[in-house]
This record gives structure tokens, sequence and C-alpha cells, in this order.
């Protein structure tokens, strides 16, 4: 899974930040017009990511886990630190977290699902309401 995490990531790298077909407009690369201070600030944060995209593929291959919290805050991390990203334009900060946690989101709404409304979850409710109700 953490494999597959790593290859979307370098997707979205590649995809100009469209995390899906919502996104009709790339927030990087080819196309994309800049102030000179943002693209050196984008410069820095998909560097970033392609840090973190390598990461992940270094813990899978170490056979190692990495929780969503982990994976939340690695992606944060990519675009709130580095050389000079403590001064990026807010607008362009938004625009870049905003694709960012829906990227996460695509991760962590099938786990959370999972766990809130899993078999055991589900049959302990019924009970209890089948208890409520006799």
């Amino acid at each position: 899974k953490l494999l597959q995490t790593a290859n979307d990531l370098r997707l979205l790298i590649e995809r100009g930040g469209r995390v899906d077909k919502l996104d009709s407009q790339p927030i990087w690369g080819e196309g994309v017009t800049m102030e000179d201070e943002d693209e050196s600030d984008m410069d820095v944060v998909l560097q970033n990511l392609k840090k973190f995209e390598q990461k992940l593929r270094d813990t899978a291959s170490r056979d190692e886990e990495l929780g969503v919290d982990e994976l939340d805050a690695g992606i944060r991390k990519c675009y709130t630190e580095g050389d000079g990203l403590e001064n990026m334009n807010s607008v362009l900060r938004m625009r870049i977290a905003s694709r960012l946690d829906r990227f996460v989101g695509q991760f962590i709404v099938p786990i959370n699902e999972a766990n809130c409304r899993g078999v055991s979850q589900s049959s302990i409710w019924g009970c209890m309401a089948a208890a409520v109700w006799a």
C-alpha cells in the first residue's frame, strides 16, 4: 500500500497537482504562470514532495509501515517547511494545501470508513439497538 501511495504521489507531481478530474487546471508545471517569488517557492515544494516520495519508497523497501498521521504530517511539511516557505504567498499556500489535503484524504477516508463502519462496530451497534428496542 505504501508503494502505491508513492506511485500516486509521483503521478500527482507529474500532473501538476491535479488530484482527480475535479481539478481542471494544474497548479504547477508547464503552462502555469507565476510570479518569480512564487515560482521559487513552488520549486522548493516540488523538491520536498519528491524527497517525501523517495522516503515512502525507502520505507516500503524496508517493509516498515507509515501511519496515516505520519503521512499527513509528511505531506504538510512539504509545503510548510523549507527554504523560504515561511514567507510563501498565502493564496498559493492555500491552493497547494487544498490539493494535498484532498490527495491525503483519498487514503484516509477508506481507512476511516473501515474503522467507523466496520463489521465489528456495526454488529455492536446493531446488538445495542436490538436490546434497546426489545
